[in-house]
């Protein structure tokens, strides 16, 4: 089997939030998994797993390997060497609207010539198309096995598809050249689209209540990590009233669970006195 050249995986393995008292907002924790080749140079834009920007957050190593370097806007960079093969960890943090958060960043550095399987990612309604062929410089007859329903795939090596929420999951399948002893697994990843946060804002001793069902349009098991003065009932809807003890901004994340898949959103919510 010939080895990749070039293949890359990403993935976020965990996320969860923990609930502060009713006078702090919302704080959370999250163990973020990536995957690089030595010798690669490698980046990654944080914020896109903590929802938190660049321009709004102010981000920090606590300590880290020599090779990687993460700047105040959420970049994180560097490129191992084979010496750095294995899991590497970053403890970091992130300053904003007066919390600080603390996160680990666990990056797999592997040897570019010992990896068979190629790891993607697809967005939930989103074009996905990637020509193996170029991504693997392997130049052939293609062939499949395993292919998932939402991939169309050619014999010269581009797969395509556009997946929906019921896709959210890891899709594996295998790619053979006729004629050789090539071969490869490819793993695709797909995630649903977490939006940009949209604030809102309420009063104190303001009632509020949010159709969380109605407003993002999934059907599932409801899980909300908000502050203590909101409750979520059993038709996914979340109120409560904010006391003065609760002024601030409050970052609320959404799970919603349909079976094995898991859907994320998260959205601001400002208590003004």
């Amino acid at each position: 089997m010939r080895t990749l050249s070039r293949i890359a995986g990403l993935a976020l393995i965990a996320m969860y939030a923990t609930v502060a008292t009713a006078a702090t907002a919302l704080r959370m924790s999250q163990t973020i998994t990536m995957s690089t080749l030595a010798g690669e140079a490698f980046a990654e834009d944080l914020s896109q797993f903590t929802g938190i920007s660049g321009s709004k957050g102010n981000y920090q190593t606590i300590s880290g390997p020599a090779w990687l370097s993460l700047t105040s806007k959420g970049i994180v960079y560097g490129t191992p060497t084979l010496e750095n093969l294995g899991l590497n960890k970053l403890y970091a943090s992130v300053e904003y609207a007066g919390k600080t958060d603390l996160f680990l960043v666990e990056i797999d550095v592997q040897n570019p010539d010992e990896l068979p399987t190629l790891t993607l990612r697809a967005k939930v309604g989103e074009v996905f198309l990637n020509d193996l062929s170029k991504t693997t410089g392997i130049v052939g007859h293609f062939t499949y096995e395993n292919l998932p329903a939402w991939l169309e795939a050619t014999q010269a090596g581009v797969i395509v598809g556009k997946p929906t929420t019921s896709d959210i999951g890891v899709h594996q399948f295998q790619a053979f050249v006729d004629g050789t002893d090539e071969s490869l697994t490819v793993r695709i990843e797909v995630y649903n689209q977490t939006p940009a946060p949209e604030s809102m804002v309420v009063k104190v001793g303001q009632f509020i209540a949010i159709d969380l069902a109605k407003s993002i349009g999934l059907v599932g098991h409801y899980t909300v990590y908000a502050p203590t003065f909101l409750k979520l009932s059993a038709n996914a809807v979340l109120s409560g009233t904010p006391a003065v003890t609760d002024v601030g901004l409050h970052r609320i994340w959404v799970d919603i669970r349909q079976g094995i898949k898991l859907s994320r959103y998260y959205f601001d919510l400002v208590v003004e006195n």
